[in-house]
């Protein structure tokens, strides 16, 4: 009898010792997924608006949904004011290009993005214009602004596939008091700072 109520009370102080152990690994997984959540963000070139690329400055980058994937954007060159509205003159065959009214100002940026690499064949990622947003230094509302009906051609629209790569522009219009301003590419939230003054 006392030989069960030993083996009886070991085998408590085990499940106690176990439920411990088991509580203080909970506690420090917990612990350390919310020092992962509040990490800052990523200090690498081009990865935050603290740290943004700027024109020449590649970025490489991947696409969750594509195993393998490598790719890479860059910022080829930018106009602004009355050089970024001749240049969409000449390049456009759209008539009713109108410079801007007032206080604003066109401005356009030309991209490269590539699709480098890739372990799934026949996948593609789709490259466009859409997926840039603008953020003015002049504008405190913090919001994104859209791109122009009137763009500059060619514009950034494709189905990349593994060693394709497209060049193209995206257009905006901005405050001429605009010292600078942030192009997110918004689907991996890559940044680039173009200095306008």
């Amino acid at each position: 009898m006392s030989s069960l109520i030993n083996k009886a009370i070991y085998i408590v102080v085990i499940l106690i010792a176990l439920t411990i152990l088991f509580s203080l690994m909970v506690v420090i997984f917990q612990s350390e997924s919310n020092n992962t959540m509040g990490k800052p963000p990523s200090t690498e070139l081009g990865f935050s608006k603290d740290n943004p690329a700027s024109i020449g400055d590649i970025v490489l980058f991947k696409d969750d949904h594509i195993k393998g994937s490598k790719l890479s954007i860059v910022c080829i060159e930018s106009y602004h004011g009355i050089e970024a509205y001749n240049r969409m003159l000449v390049n456009s065959k759209d008539a009713f290009i109108i410079q801007p009214n007032g206080n604003y100002e066109y401005l356009i940026i030309k991209f490269n993005i590539s699709f480098v690499n890739s372990n799934e064949k026949n996948r593609y990622f789709y490259a466009s214009n859409g997926h840039f947003y603008l953020y003015q230094s002049s504008n405190s509302s913090g919001k994104p602004e859209w791109l122009q009906a009137s763009s500059m051609k060619p514009l950034i629209e494709s189905k990349l596939l593994k060693n394709d790569s497209i060049e193209g522009w995206v257009t905006f219009k901005i405050n001429k008091n605009t010292d600078y301003v942030y192009i997110s590419y918004v689907n991996n939230n890559i940044w680039f700072k173009i200095n306008i003054k």
